[in-house]
């Protein structure tokens, strides 16, 4: 196991690599631990590590980012110790990064249950929800070495807000934490090792049986069945959503007829309503 670097006096709930590691079940995913005190983005740290076999499953962990983003130009806003603010490094990827992006959605909705003994919510691509407001934010990235790719799997999860930062900051979207929802004090600590050990587990059952993993994300999503409008490289395309493949995306029964998926590196989700109403 590798230690990393940590700075600074804090609460009792400060982010401890022993704490951590010590409820790891993983092979590989979180075996190598990172933690900073700040960090410009944990994505961005995560690849500055070299893309060796040894480092697959690296995990980057932070207190704090000055300059964390979401998906397309969105930020992701945080204070210091309030979020879980995670990176990790997969090597020589063999299976689409739209099969991480479930996979990695799934293990977010199961970390946050194991913790809260609340029921998220997924809503593709890249958010968990918690009562309809957003909890966490999934976000992807992908490079290739040649005949190899590489992923870094950027998660936040919104822990120890008060109502009051997401009025201060203006956002745009209804969002929540995991405190203000359990109305408890949730252990970062615990949370950063059931998100580590469900996501590996999710990983690999995603490379062995897609089709369970389909299941999983069936069990949480908050579109099946709805009526959603999505904009696809630049057209608009409308229909009842029917499930998710996880090599191709979000499966839309389209209204003018016929099936069709999309991905989510492509696609952005315009408005979603019941189906039938208005």
């Amino acid at each position: 196991m590798n230690q990393g670097r940590f700075v600074g006096p804090g609460h009792m709930d400060r982010l401890d690599v022993d704490k951590i590691q010590a409820r790891l079940t993983t092979s590989r995913v979180g075996r190598s631990l990172w933690v900073y005190e700040s960090t410009a983005s944990t994505n961005d740290l995560a690849w500055q590590f070299p893309h060796k076999t040894d480092h697959d499953g690296l995990c980057i962990l932070s207190e704090h980012q000055t300059a964390g983003r979401g998906r397309g130009s969105n930020r992701w806003l945080s204070r210091p110790g309030e979020g879980l603010l995670a990176s990790i490094l997969r090597v020589d990827c063999r299976y689409p990064v739209e099969l991480a992006t479930v996979a990695t959605a799934i293990a977010a909705a199961d970390a946050i249950a194991a913790v809260t003994d609340l029921y998220p919510r997924i809503k593709w691509p890249n958010d968990i929800l918690l009562n309809g407001r957003k909890v966490c934010g999934i976000l992807i990235e992908a490079r290739t070495r040649g005949k190899h790719r590489d992923i870094v799997i950027g998660i936040g999860v919104n822990c120890h807000q008060a109502e009051s930062f997401f009025t201060e900051e203006g956002l745009d979207i209804p969002a929540t934490s995991l405190d203000r929802e359990s109305g408890g004090t949730v252990d970062r600590n615990r949370l950063a090792a059931c998100l580590l050990n469900s996501l590996e587990s999710q990983m690999d059952l995603a490379v062995r049986e897609g089709a369970a993993v389909v299941e999983r994300w069936k069990q949480y999503s908050n579109q099946l069945g709805l009526h959603l409008t999505l904009i696809f490289r630049q057209k608009s395309y409308s229909g009842t959503c029917i499930g998710i493949d996880p090599a191709h995306g979000l499966i839309l029964q389209l209204d003018g007829g016929g099936v069709r998926s999309f991905d989510a590196a492509h696609t952005a989700l315009v408005r979603q309503i019941e189906s039938g109403s208005v």
